[in-house]
């Protein structure tokens, strides 16, 4: 078996290989499937092979790409044929990015209010704040903190808490919270949406300044102070190595990678 990146397609299939692709191209980080593009229907075509699926269940509840805790919870793996090389003449494109689709969708909260498996970690909830920033309450950025099961925010108080089986719950009638990580997570990407497009957009936070230290060979801590992006601004002001700077990171911002979510699944 090849990953498809690493080769060349064509010479895989002519030596009757397999490749293996992973269509959306990232880990999910909300439990739910991310954007296929709609590409993956050309390269099936041009490759004139069965397409099976891996559909996995479970591995967010596992472990989120946001937890720092380690967590216990059944994984379960189902293989199944999604299209045929016959297929290929009888589906129209539209089908067989459908079937594709289908075929891997998963939502692991939804499966779990069903399955009611209790998730096993010593702090369920603890790194959630690296994921959900905003607060359905006050609507601040960056003002949450976690430990074991409750994630609070700083500026307002509200609370809320996570239950074994992996959904939020308000601490009290006065707390507000979603049920889910994936429905919160929607929430904030349409109040960013706004605020680009009314241009008021700004996130700030309190950070350690870290640089790499050739004596070292490591990095290294070596201030403290705030981090600011807006429209317009991309700067860092606080110490460095005792010594108050501000620090414009605009050729930084142009330069570095950006995670782009090309578009949500409907």
């Amino acid at each position: 078996m090849a990953i498809c990146e690493d080769v060349k397609i064509k010479e895989v299939l002519d030596e009757n290989g397999i490749i293996y692709i992973a269509p959306t191209g990232q880990v999910t980080l909300t439990g739910t499937d991310n954007f296929i593009p709609s590409s993956i229907v050309k390269l099936v075509r041009l490759s004139k092979v069965p397409v099976l699926a891996f559909r996995g269940e479970g591995a967010h509840l596992c472990f989120p790409k946001w937890s720092t805790k380690k967590r216990r919870y059944p994984l379960n793996v189902k293989v199944s044929t999604v299209i045929t090389k016959e297929d290929l003449d009888i589906l129209n494109d539209e089908e067989i990015y459908d079937r594709i689709c289908k075929s891997i969708d998963v939502n692991d909260y939804e499966i779990n209010k069903v399955k009611q498996i209790p998730i096993k970690s010593s702090g369920i909830i603890e790194g959630l704040e690296g994921a959900l920033f905003i607060c359905p309450k006050c609507g601040k950025k960056l003002y949450h903190e976690t430990h074991l099961n409750t994630m609070r925010c700083t500026a307002c108080g509200n609370t809320v808490f996570m239950d074994r089986f992996g959904f939020l719950k308000p601490a009290s009638n006065k707390d507000k919270c979603f049920d889910t990580v994936y429905e919160w997570y929607r929430y904030q990407k349409e109040v960013i949406k706004k605020e680009i497009l009314n241009n008021t957009f700004e996130v700030s936070g309190d950070v350690f300044l870290r640089l790499y230290d050739e004596e070292k060979k490591d990095v290294v801590d070596c201030g403290y102070g705030k981090l600011v992006l807006n429209k317009d601004e991309f700067y860092y002001e606080g110490t460095e190595k005792g010594k108050n700077i501000v620090e414009i990171l605009k050729n930084l911002l142009e330069n570095m990678s950006v995670l782009v979510e090309i578009q949500e699944k409907p």
